[in-house]
C-alpha cells in the first residue's frame, strides 16, 4: 500500500474513532475495505489506537513455598548483618573525623608558634654573629 493511501486510511480510522466507533467495529470496517490482515496493526498504531492483543488466559498465582520464605528470611538476616557492619563503620569514620578535626586545630595553633620560633632563632644567630665579630675585633 502506498503512503498516500495509508494516510487516507489512517485519517478514516481516526474519524471513525472520534465518531464513537469501537475498535472491533473499526477493524471490521477495514477488513470490508479490503485491508490485509498484516497491515491492520500498523494502521491502528499509526492512527493512535493500540492493536488488539489476543485475550490471554489469566495465569493462576504461583503457590507460595516455604523455601521462598526461608530464602527471604535469610536475605533479610544478611541485610541486617550488613546494616550492623555499616553502622559500625560509620561510627569509626565519625571518630576518625573528630580526631582529624582535632589534629587540624592543633596544627593551626602550631603554625604561628613555629613562625615565632624561627624568628627567634634567626635573631639569636644574628646576635651570635655580632658577638663573634666584636670578640674578633678586640
Amino acid at each position: 500500500m502506498d503512503d498516500a493511501t495509508l494516510e487516507r486510511i489512517v485519517g478514516i480510522v481516526r474519524g471513525m474513532k472520534s465518531g464513537g466507533m469501537s475498535q472491533d467495529e473499526i477493524i471490521d470496517n477495514l477488513r470490508q475495505m479490503g485491508v490485509a490482515e498484516d497491515e491492520l496493526a500498523g494502521i491502528l498504531a499509526k492512527a493512535g489506537l493500540a492493536p488488539q492483543a489476543p485475550a490471554a488466559e489469566p495465569t493462576p498465582p504461583a503457590p507460595i513455598a516455604e523455601e521462598h520464605f526461608e530464602r527471604l528470611h535469610a536475605n533479610v538476616n544478611e541485610l541486617h548483618a550488613k546494616h550492623d557492619e555499616l553502622a559500625e563503620t560509620l561510627s569509626e569514620l565519625s571518630e576518625i573525623r573528630r580526631e582529624l578535626q582535632s589534629v587540624k586545630a592543633d596544627i593551626s595553633e602550631l603554625k604561628p608558634l613555629l613562625g615565632a620560633m624561627k624568628r627567634l632563632n634567626e635573631n639569636l644567630v644574628e646576635i651570635n654573629k655580632k658577638m663573634l665579630a666584636r670578640l674578633g675585633s678586640e
